[in-house]
């Protein structure tokens, strides 16, 4: 539906027509800029087969620089999915390390062959270059690469601006790293010749009690426990945090000046599109975040229910059963207050059936207020599960809290309801749960080879007319 306006613009760049724009088009110029430098550089290495700029900047070839990055998504995914195991694990026999690399190949595998991006990744849309630039910016700050980081984030938001909720949360994660006690296995696992010069078993011991201090420390929080150690965990990261101030911004002072630079944009352009602002306007759709724990349940079913997972979910229940009771009757009734007073409709939605959302909302949601309340417990299902598999995978509560946060500033000002703006959220959830079993990740792989199949043959093999005479094909 998009490729219409993107591939004309990506042309014009092709011909160095910087300043003309498209009304009609929303998010930054990014993909344009890529599609050129893309059109450029084959022009110039194909030249010999007399092929010229208006071959490579055309729209099928325009397509592969989409299905490149697609596969680069994939390679960069595993690479963050190994980069994150490896600061989490002191293990490091063999078996242990292939087992790694297999559930991290896997895992790389779901995030790049989720249905809602393999689809874009045959089209000249934004949604492949997004999550690809998204996934290595957490990848270089993995790697304390945090110059090419910044400029990887600029590339994100270049491509859609929600990313830079994204990019700040990325930001904040690296910080927060730099400030939280070293986990006893990290330091164990600190090479010998760190240790400090003494006499044998008394230098020993003053080193092991050293690395210990931080374990201690966090079990001692963890013990006292609720909303009160929760609160002084928070007081002590900020006030690490203030200490440290000087060094985090010299570290990261590109990487902040992100987020700083796009509300700056946002207040001056009086929005976040560029154009098509009318049928853009933010608005408070406080059903996204919901449809978005309704979508992960869909997409990662069995990653959810995984064993770590559950056992996650037994122990909260088993320590709080009360509190967890509590918190569950809460959120189901603030979810159909959602549903009740936030279930907005975009008139794309009720219009354009084209695609799968359109007959989702006509031939289920829009039948029946009772449907849309019945499916309140799913809702609070897929994000309490989300919430254990984040923490199954050992992340810390501020960082579970400010993913959450970012969903919601993500999805909630976002009128229309489409599948794909959920990918960027799903991916980094996927890659922060615990290494699934491979038979899981390969079981929700199969499934989206079923899907894709499915879909795309649909819209290959099943065009329609509309009443305009114009063809019409299937798509998310």
């Amino acid at each position: 539906m998009d490729e219409p306006f993107h591939v004309p613009m990506a042309q014009l760049y092709c011909r160095g027509e910087l300043l003309t724009w498209d009304a009609k088009i929303t998010t930054f110029p990014g993909l344009y800029v890529i599609g050129a430098a893309y059109a450029w550089a084959a022009q110039l290495l194909l030249r010999w087969t007399g092929a010229d700029l208006d071959v490579t900047c055309s729209g099928p070839f325009l397509r592969s620089v989409n299905a490149l990055m697609a596969v680069a998504t994939i390679q960069v995914a595993y690479a963050v999915s190994m980069q994150l195991r490896q600061q989490r694990s002191s293990s490091s026999s063999s078996s242990r390390v292939q087992q790694v690399h297999l559930g991290a190949a896997a895992v790389a595998l779901v995030v790049g062959l989720l249905p809602t991006q393999l689809f874009f990744a045959f089209l000249f849309y934004t949604d492949v270059p997004s999550l690809l630039f998204v996934l290595l910016t957490e990848l270089l700050l993995l790697r304390r690469s945090t110059y090419a980081a910044a400029a990887a984030g600029a590339a994100a938001i270049g491509m859609r601006q929600t990313n830079a909720v994204w990019v700040t949360l990325l930001t904040g994660a690296a910080m927060l790293r730099e400030v939280l006690p070293q986990p006893a296995a990290a330091a164990a696992a600190a090479p010998a010749s760190t240790a400090p010069s003494g006499s044998g078993t008394a230098s020993k011991e003053r080193q092991q009690q050293r690395q210990q201090q931080p374990a201690k420390q966090q079990k001692q929080q963890q013990q006292r426990g609720g909303v009160l150690g929760m609160l002084a965990e928070l007081q002590a990261v900020l006030r690490s945090a203030w200490d440290r101030r000087a060094a985090l911004l010299q570290a990261y002072c590109l990487l902040l000046v992100l987020p700083v630079a796009f509300v700056a944009f946002v207040v001056w352009n009086g929005g976040i599109t560029l154009g098509d602002k009318e049928a853009h306007a933010p608005t408070l759709h406080l059903m996204q975040p919901l449809y978005f724990a309704l979508f992960c349940l869909a997409a990662a079913g069995p990653l959810l229910l995984q064993p770590a997972v559950l056992a996650r979910v037994r122990s909260a229940l088993s320590a709080a059963p009360l509190l967890c009771m509590l918190c569950a009757v809460c959120a189901c009734a603030a979810a159909a207050v959602c549903v009740q007073r936030f279930s907005l409709v975009h008139p794309y939605l009720q219009a354009d059936n084209r695609h799968y959302t359109f007959y989702l909302w006509r031939k289920l949601f829009a039948r029946s207020g009772v449907l849309r309340l019945a499916a309140v417990p799913a809702y609070v299902a897929g994000w309490g599960l989300l919430l254990a598999a984040l923490a199954a995978g050992g992340e810390h509560w501020l960082w579970r809290a400010a993913f959450a946060c970012c969903c919601w500033l993500s999805l909630a000002p976002a009128w229309l309801l489409e599948f794909r703006y959920f990918t960027t959220a799903f991916a980094l959830a996927v890659l922060h749960m615990p290494v699934p079993p491979v038979r899981l990740s390969l079981l929700v792989v199969a499934g989206y080879c079923c899907v894709n199949a499915a879909t795309l043959w649909v819209f290959a093999r099943r065009p329609y007319t509309w009443g305009d005479g114009s063809l019409a094909r299937f798509m998310w």
